[in-house]
Order: structure tokens, then C-alpha cells, then sequence
């Protein structure tokens, strides 16, 4: 194994980068098994087992993939995989689902747009061969690619800007999210959530209990060891159940509708 390279890199998205990795000789687009991992919501260790189980499958992956390694928070040696294109979408048939289906279409637009780039670059450094009815076709090649992937990017780059809105939303932290249930009083959210069981107190931190982590709430701790908590799917769920409920104390002398903004 060795060390992955990240000197030249092209970042296409803030949600989605794909960077330039040499594998197999050729430097070309490609992801890391940590960003899928990260992008999918899944394990890194079940995002390289799916890979070893395609590595010994056939010869095809092999040349897809590049294992190196990288150095994790605890400043420790870990291995991981690059992969390019034909690698990522191999691995992504195994990941099924609305979600999943969005977040490939997203990975796969910004494939095609670094391809694009790619494109450009190639075509203005081409240099003509000595036969001029040859250097004419292979600029007219070069133009159907630009022009076939152009088309490609003009279909795909909706339903991408659609998850980028999707993918924001689920980075909700729990004050943004009580801010849409209109009268809530969003400083007592976590004091109320510690009475009702789903928060308990660890030091001077309210920290989940393992029935609602990973499933309704995601803790993120920042380099100054500030604890965030992220809002799933299902914390949404909660916290409009409560509120509704009457059980999440609302501004004092709100006495207007119970309305969830943006519902």
C-alpha cells in the first residue's frame, strides 16, 4: 500500500469532490471508500468489504480500484480505496433505495463535469499531427465527447441542485430544526428532550441515549470539542410529535397556532 496523493484535485460541489488519483498508471477522476462511506451514511468497514467482495469477483474492478492508505483523527495509519468512475458505479449497484439513487445521480453528474474540464484542457493542449485530415478528425472527436457530455450534464445538473437541497436539509442541526415549530422556545429544547428520556447528561454535555443515536439524531463534535446534534429523518419525526403533543415548552406568553414552518 502507499500513501494517496492529493496535489491535483479539482473540487466540483461543495456536497461532492472528485479529485484527480493516479490508479493503475493514469491519472484519473476519482472518490475515496471514505467519502462514499461519509456521502451513503454507511460504515467505512462495510464500504471496504463490499469492495474486497467486487475485488475478488473479477478482473474488471481490480483495475478500478487503488488501495492506500490515510492517516484518521488519532493521527493512525488506515487503509482505504480510491476509486474511478466505473469503480464507484459498480460499488453503488450494491446501494439501493430514493436516497441512495440521489446521491449517485449527484456523484455521477459531478463524474461528468470534471470529464468535461477534462475535455477542455485536453482539446486546447492538442497538438496536430503531421497528417492534417487526421488532426481534423480527432478535433472532431474531441468535440462530439464535449458535446455528448454537455447534454449529459444539461439532463443530470437538475436532479442534482434537487439533492444538494435534500442533503442540506438533513444537515439540520436540533436549534435550526425547532425553529420551524413556531412558539418554541429553542433554548429549553435540550432540558425538555432530558426529561423525556432521550437525552442525558454527561459532564457538562447533554449527550443521546442509544436508542435515538444514529437513528433519530447524529452527535458531531467539532476540533473545540463542541457537541452538536444533527436531526435525522426520524428526529424530525420526534420533535414535531412532541411538539404537537404539548410536551416541548413554548415562549413565554406564545399563544398562537401550533404550526410547523416550512411543512
Amino acid at each position: 500500500m502507499t500513501n494517496t496523493n492529493q496535489s491535483l484535485s479539482t473540487t466540483i460541489s461543495p456536497l461532492v469532490s472528485i479529485k484527480l488519483h493516479d490508479i493503475n498508471g493514469k491519472q484519473v477522476p476519482a472518490v475515496t471508500s471514505l467519502q462514499v462511506a461519509e456521502a451513503f451514511g454507511k460504515e467505512h468497514k462495510h464500504v471496504m468489504e463490499a469492495i474486497r467482495n467486487l475485488l475478488e469477483s473479477d478482473g474488471f474492478s481490480q483495475s478500478n480500484f487503488r488501495l492506500v492508505n490515510y492517516m484518521d483523527a488519532k493521527g493512525e495509519e488506515r487503509p482505504m480505496y480510491i476509486m474511478s468512475r466505473d469503480g464507484f458505479v459498480l460499488l453503488g449497484m450494491g446501494f439501493t433505495g430514493a436516497k441512495a439513487r440521489a446521491m449517485k445521480i449527484s456523484y455521477i453528474v459531478r463524474f461528468n463535469e470534471m470529464e468535461a474540464e477534462l475535455a477542455k484542457r485536453d482539446s486546447a493542449m492538442f497538438a496536430l499531427p503531421k497528417d492534417y485530415p487526421a488532426a481534423l478528425r480527432a478535433l472532431a472527436d474531441a468535440e462530439e465527447k464535449r458535446l455528448r457530455i454537455e447534454q449529459t450534464l444539461a439532463v443530470e445538473q437538475p436532479k442534482a441542485r434537487v439533492y444538494d437541497v435534500t442533503f442540506a436539509d438533513r444537515q439540520l442541526t436540533l436549534a435550526k430544526f425547532c425553529r420551524r415549530l413556531r412558539g418554541v422556545n429553542t433554548n429549553n429544547v435540550r432540558k425538555d428532550l432530558y426529561h423525556l428520556s432521550v437525552l442525558y447528561r454527561q459532564g457538562g454535555s447533554y449527550r443521546l441515549y442509544a436508542k435515538y443515536r444514529d437513528s433519530h439524531f447524529e452527535e458531531k463534535t467539532d476540533g473545540n470539542g463542541k457537541l452538536t446534534l444533527i436531526v435525522l429523518d426520524k428526529g424530525k419525526q420526534l420533535l414535531t410529535k412532541l411538539y404537537l403533543d404539548g410536551k416541548l415548552t413554548m415562549k413565554k406568553g406564545y399563544d398562537g397556532p401550533l404550526k410547523v414552518i416550512g411543512a
